[in-house]
């Protein structure tokens, strides 16, 4: 089973109910169980306003869906002979917060299923 969020970094909602909205803190998440292709799981970050953090491209998506792929594949996916690598990293922590920001809303999903 995948570590809680607090278990992976620490934070506690002052509410039940609370998803992390810290950048650093979502970050730090790096055990994931979310799915992704889950259409009650996607409705239920829709309501929370998750989906927000989710850039639709069909690409990006990808990185979402498979957790194991990392920064050399996402390097190597999106760079190209005139990417700016500084580029790809903001972009990379911004698959990463996406992906903490995922899981936080699966596990509180799961917990009220």
């Amino acid at each position: 089973m995948t570590p809680t969020i607090e278990e992976q970094t620490g934070w506690i909602g002052l509410l039940p109910d609370d998803l992390c909205e810290d950048y650093r803190t979502l970050l730090r998440i790096t055990e994931y169980d979310y799915d992704i292709d889950n259409a009650e799981f996607l409705h239920y970050c829709e309501e929370r306003g998750i989906t927000n953090r989710i850039i639709d491209n069909q690409i990006l998506q990808q990185f979402y869906k498979h957790h194991g792929w990392g920064k050399k594949a996402f390097f190597q996916t999106m760079g190209g002979p005139h990417t700016d690598n500084g580029h790809l990293t903001v972009a990379w922590r911004g698959v990463l917060a996406a992906r903490g920001a995922l899981q936080d809303c699966w596990e509180l999903w799961t917990l009220r299923r």
